[in-house]
């Protein structure tokens, strides 16, 4: 059983960027002895911090924060990729008594966490050369053809 569907509180918070989600999250964190997972696929990244209106460092100061510029830009990531982490996460927020508050921005990573993702192969990187390779020798005409069909 995943980390996010066990019988454990867990507190969500959902709204589109700068609508106060972490705001929230932190007074309900120090009313409640919570810690903040953020949900969010631009948050990940170091140095994204335009437009993503990432917590100040104030205020991850008062309380801790959790998957916040954990990648660099060159660094890919997907909702499972997501999801594996933010179960680490809560996995240990739980053994240490600590209410998991989520301040999702990203629906797609809220439901790859609570739901689960399909189970379909991973991305190929050999494909995606193959592909790349025929964009550049036919034109990216030829692969939209083939989409098309």
């Amino acid at each position: 059983m995943s980390a996010a569907t066990t019988d454990s509180p867990l507190i969500v918070i959902v709204g589109p960027t700068a609508s106060g989600k972490s705001t929230l999250g932190i007074a309900i964190a120090k009313k409640f002895g919570g810690e903040i997972v953020a949900c969010d696929s631009t948050q990940l990244y170091r140095g994204f911090d335009i437009g993503t209106a990432k917590p100040t460092l104030a205020e991850r100061a008062e309380v801790a924060h959790h998957l916040l510029d954990v990648l660099d830009a060159d660094e890919p990531s997907t909702a499972g990729d997501y999801r594996e982490r933010a179960e680490v996460v809560l996995a240990d927020l739980r053994l240490r008594g600590k209410l998991p508050i989520v301040t999702a921005g990203t629906g797609l990573y809220l439901r790859a966490l609570l739901e689960g993702l399909a189970d379909l192969p991973q991305r190929s990187e050999e494909l995606r050369e193959r592909l790349r390779k025929s964009a550049a020798s036919h034109g990216s005409g030829h692969l939209h053809a083939i989409l098309k069909s």
